[in-house]
């Protein structure tokens, strides 16, 4: 339910995961394309430290802008494939009002307590925060859509459809899928040089503002964090030896290059399970993911405090904390200050707490059990990574 009483749920709790980055998805043997890349890979049953770290990176395009978030200003041009992300949700939230102005987008059917309905307007930032999340609410397989919907909300599917077949619609998508899709995507870069998953923010950010089964910081940190748990785990049952507090950092925390740290070094991280289907070891609680975690945290409250008559409220709230240095130096810490912790003692032992307290959803998002040792370490390592 969203905190303005419409029903925004999910049908049911199933276990599942976020949609997978492109490399793990190719490791583990699992059918993936590019965006806009001229054919679906078809590539060898190899493990991914067999294959080569920087084997599936996507060919350049040179017609596409920078990824920089976005400028001060909006740019109000039309040459779609040359704004920035930012820009694009601009032009998509302008181009939803004019559907509204038609009836055609924007309403929820609320059903009366003796069976006379209503529809109501759901705000603009809404919608289009729901479409930009559309990789994982819509389009990341049958379990992590419902999973991703139990703890967010439901796939605005109707206003989606009408937002793709329109013509200037469907154009402003088309270049935005570039930082949205679910079989490859691009992450915006801030003011700062960090990488945002839009798509994943706009996941995280919708979880903090609505009313569900699933607490809140589940669709964000929390969640990050039990996937790291799992994936530690994974790491210590493949490699016996290994050191758990090593392991720890290495998957909490860490960029793109994390089977480079020397906690994985030499270990199994890519093994086939008895199906003879090849699982590898995620990087699902990366510094990426936990951007995101941390500014959903201040986007969320923007939006929620903000004017919902302001079709623009959404583009303009991204885009004045993307590009405000102070504000963005404190994005990790917002995890911790969520919690009222204010160093690194203090916010390993709300996680501890938090973790404890909700262990069932936490079970609920690994489909099993993480060992206690393990969890406390994920948690420490959270900790110190946010101070």
């Amino acid at each position: 339910m969203a905190k303005d009483g419409t029903n925004r749920g999910g049908r049911r709790v199933c276990a599942g995961a976020k949609p997978e980055p492109l490399r793990e998805k190719l490791a583990a043997g699992k059918p993936a394309t590019r965006l806009a890349g001229p054919e679906v890979f078809e590539g060898p049953d190899l493990p991914a430290t067999d294959i080569g770290e920087g084997a599936f990176q996507a060919p350049a395009v040179d017609h596409v802008a920078p990824s920089s978030a976005g400028g001060a200003a909006p740019d109000t041009s039309i040459d779609y494939n040359k704004l920035a992300p930012i820009d694009l949700i601009w032009h998509l939230e302008k181009r939803f009002e004019e559907l509204r102005a038609d009836s055609k987008v924007g309403e929820d059917y609320v059903a009366g307590s003796h069976g006379a309905g209503r529809r109501i307007a759901v705000p603009t930032w809404r919608c289009i925060l729901n479409y930009l999340a559309k990789a994982y609410l819509r389009d990341g397989g049958s379990g992590s859509a419902v999973n991703w919907s139990v703890s967010a909300e439901s796939f605005r599917s109707a206003d989606a459809s009408v937002l793709e077949k329109d013509a200037v619609g469907k154009k402003i998508i088309a270049a935005l899928n570039r930082y949205i899709d679910n079989t490859w995507r691009q992450s915006m870069t801030d003011k700062t040089g960090e990488s945002v998953d839009l798509a994943h923010l706009a996941a995280t950010t919708l979880g903090y503002t609505n009313w569900n089964v699933i607490p809140d910081a589940w669709t964000g940190w929390a969640g990050d964090l039990a996937t790291a748990m799992e994936n530690i785990q994974k790491t210590l049952e493949w490699n016996p030896g290994a050191n758990l507090d090593q392991v720890a950092t290495a998957l909490v925390g860490q960029g793109n290059d994390y089977r480079q740290h020397p906690g994985l070094k030499g270990l199994v991280l890519d093994k086939k399970n008895d199906k003879g289907k090849w699982e590898s070891v995620g990087n699902n609680c990366n510094r990426d993911d936990l951007c995101c975690d941390g500014d959903a945290i201040v986007i969320a409250n923007t939006l929620e405090n903000g004017n919902d008559s302001n079709s623009h409220l959404l583009s303009a709230t991204l885009r004045e904390y993307y590009n405000n240095s102070s504000k963005l130096a404190n994005r990790f810490k917002q995890i911790g200050w969520s919690l009222g912790a204010n160093n690194s003692t203090e916010a390993y032992q709300k996680i501890s707490e938090y973790a404890d307290l909700d262990s069932a959803v936490l079970e609920w998002f690994l489909a099993g059990y993480v060992k206690e040792e393990i969890s406390l370490t994920a948690c420490r390592k959270l900790a110190e990574f946010i101070y």
